[in-house]
């Protein structure tokens, strides 16, 4: 047949506000233990765990393992469950040359108590695997955050130093070269505000040169003229003096008319 286990509670009468001394029945409440494997069993331990509902005579109620439900405590687990007090907290201890790590409760208003042993060899090993998916995930992270930032630097590095080889190439105002960066970010506004910084020097370049140009070529035209001024001034005293050589000759001679034109022709180019 099945196994069950009784909770019995007295039932007494209640006379003018007093409970009598005399019971007079008795309450009780039958528990299928079948029920209490099923809980138990949906329990998630580990596999070499124990997990056991012990009654007030040290009876294992139910247990994860079937070879123990019915069982009464052995003196090794109860010397180590009473010697220990492991009774709402975590203490380790050694149960057939294995270390684990128990967990009591008791249930309230009854003396049936919860246990669980955990091996914590069991436990180190889920810690182990544990440690190693975090160590994988932060491997994996840093690579990410490594790549990411490769292509961050990459993608500020590159232009600025295309900005700086399109500099260096613009050696010569009058080079129309210009730099040219695809895309809305920050370094092509940059490169962009560079362009328009060519252009107006560019621009001004060119007022300067043609400012020049322009007074270069004043200052030929007033050469030229200074020249002209030059070449009109020597020119009548070069045919004065000659004048003045042939009036002399005919004076010398004796030639009247030739000294009297002479005369005349200087008076004019003089005046």
């Amino acid at each position: 047949g099945e196994v069950y286990y009784a909770y019995v509670n007295p039932i007494f009468s209640i006379s003018k506000g007093y409970y009598s001394d005399e019971s007079i029945g008795y309450t009780i409440v039958l528990c299928k233990a079948q029920g209490a494997n099923s809980m138990i069993e949906n329990v998630k331990l580990p596999s070499k765990s124990i997990f056991m509902l012990v009654d007030g005579s040290n009876r294992i109620v139910s247990s994860n393992r079937t070879d123990m439900r019915g069982k009464k405590l052995n003196n090794s687990l109860i010397r180590i469950l009473y010697r220990n007090s492991i009774i709402e907290e975590n203490t380790e201890v050694e149960y057939k040359g294995e270390k684990y790590l128990i967990y009591g409760s008791t249930i309230q208003n009854t003396e049936w108590k919860i246990y669980s042993m955990v091996k914590i060899s069991e436990l180190l090993t889920d810690i182990v695997q544990f440690k190693k998916k975090v160590i994988f995930v932060i491997f994996i992270t840093v690579i990410l955050l490594f790549s990411i930032g490769h292509i961050i630097i990459k993608s500020i590095t590159d232009p600025v130093n295309h900005i700086i080889t399109s500099l260096e190439q613009i050696d010569d105002l009058t080079n129309r070269k210009r730099i040219e960066i695809k895309g809305g970010n920050e370094i092509a506004v940059i490169g962009g505000y560079i362009n328009d910084m060519l252009d107006r020097t560019e621009l001004m370049t060119q007022k300067i040169l043609d400012a020049q140009n322009a007074l270069y070529m004043a200052q030929i035209s007033e050469t030229r003229a200074q020249i002209s001024l030059l070449q009109s001034q020597i020119n009548p005293h070069f045919l004065y003096n000659t004048l003045e050589c042939i009036r002399s000759i005919a004076l010398y001679y004796g030639v009247t008319e030739i000294v009297d034109i002479s005369t005349c022709m200087g008076k004019i180019f003089r005046y």
